[in-house]
Formats: C-alpha cells, structure tokens, sequence
C-alpha cells in the first residue's frame, strides 16, 4: 500500500449515529412514526436527496430546503463539539504517515464540516487533501471520486486501498480494483456479513490494522 483514501463518517469518525440521528429527529419532532427501515432506505442518500425523501414520503408539509435547513445546524453543532474519532485512529493515521503512506478522504459530508472537524480533532494535516461527492460529481455508487482520488495522488488503483463502512462503497471500489478495507460501524451492522464476504479485509477494531504493520 502507497496510498490509503479513507471515507470519514463511520469509517474514520464515529458520527453515524449523528447522522441516522438527524432522519429520525425531524419525524419525531413533526409526530411521524420512525419506520425500522428508515436507515437502510436513505444510507447511500446525500443530504439532498434524503430531504426529498423525507418530504416525500412522511414530511409533505415540509419543503426539502427546510429539512435541510434544520439538519444543517444540528450537524454543525455536532461536527463542532461532540464528534470523535473511532478508537485508535489517530495513533494508525499517524503511524501511516510515518511510514511515508499518501492519505486522502473521499466524503459525502460537505467540505466545510469535514474541514472543521478534522482541524478540531487535529486530524487535517494528516492527509493530503479530500475530495466530496459533491465535488467528484457521483455518489459512491460510481468509482469516480476514488479514480479522482488516484490522480490527485499520483498512484495507480492498485497501489492503493480504500476504507469504507458502507457496503455499496466497498461493492463499488472492490469492482474498481482496489484493495478495499472493510471498517464496521454499528449503524451498518446488517451488512456487515456482506461486508466481511466483500472486502479484502475487514475490521472491528483499529487495533487489528494496527498489529499488522
């Protein structure tokens, strides 16, 4: 491995719970049952896309922009106070680093907030640079924004692994060539046997990473 491209939410940050949080406030706030599926329907949503979902579906009352609106504090609040990284992140960031390893980040959360939190957390100057979905122009059911990744890295797909919680993202960079890296979230526990079944390797625990460097 030359080069290592990290999701952030729930692969690098424990934060997901944040996240499903926020879907799950705004119908409880506006007296709408939460629906148990509500997690798996919108994982693989930008925030766009969920409020649409979400106005749709249970909140006709409520503009998307609205719903995004609400959102938008609540994370901000969150990215600026509470957010921390998984267990032993930082020491394997760190010890890639030492090793002469390039780091980037391939997120769906905008730019603003995951530059925020990772300055807070002392994390930003670990990596040399990230990319957004926004920004890349494809949800991470394409391989673009990992493509785009490689580039900006100067290494080729084979030289670098990818690590990702979700398991369409995992699908979509193990379909690309790269060596993916399965990290487990609680929020995406269902999938975690597909995960496992996936991923080159896949973890519970940065510990395990850790060990075998």
């Amino acid at each position: 491995m030359r080069g290592a491209i990290f999701d952030m939410d729930g692969t690098l940050l424990d934060s997901m719970w944040m996240w499903r949080g926020l879907d799950e406030q705004i119908l409880i706030d506006n007296g709408v049952p939460v629906p148990e599926d509500l997690g798996q329907k919108i994982v693989t949503m930008n925030s766009q896309q969920a409020a649409e979902y979400l106005s749709s579906n249970y909140l006709p009352h409520l503009e998307p922009e609205k719903i995004m609106e609400n959102w938008e504090e609540m994370v901000w609040q969150a990215y600026r106070t509470v957010i921390a990284p998984k267990p032993l992140v930082p020491e394997y960031l760190h010890a890639l680093k030492a090793r002469g390893i390039k780091m980037c980040i391939a997120t769906m959360t905008d730019r603003p907030q995951a530059e925020t939190v990772l300055r807070r957390l002392g994390l930003w100057d670990l990596f040399e640079f990230i990319i957004t979905v926004p920004e890349a122009g494809k949800s991470k059911h394409e391989p673009d924004i990992y493509f785009q990744c490689c580039e900006k890295l100067g290494l080729d797909p084979a030289d670098c692994t990818v690590f990702e919680d979700a398991y369409y993202a995992v699908k979509t960079a193990k379909a690309a060539g790269f060596t993916v890296c399965g990290i487990y979230d609680d929020t995406s526990k269902l999938d975690w046997p597909a995960i496992e079944r996936t991923a080159d390797i896949a973890i519970t625990d940065y510990r395990q990473l850790l060990e075998q460097l």
